[in-house]
């Protein structure tokens, strides 16, 4: 295998591993509302003291 194919396998690999959905993952921006929690935040406030 030459050394220009080795590198085309290895980048049709690595780019087979990469799916859409690890792209898109669910998430919330901090204090954003959500009904996740009774209060309806989406995180805890900090302790205090920290």
């Amino acid at each position: 295998m030459s050394r220009p194919e080795a590198l085309l396998a290895a980048l049709a690999l690595l780019s087979a591993g990469c799916d859409q959905a690890m792209t898109e993952q669910p998430k919330r921006k901090p204090y954003q509302p959500s009904a996740f929690f009774a209060d309806g935040r989406s995180s805890r406030l900090p302790v205090e003291g920290t």
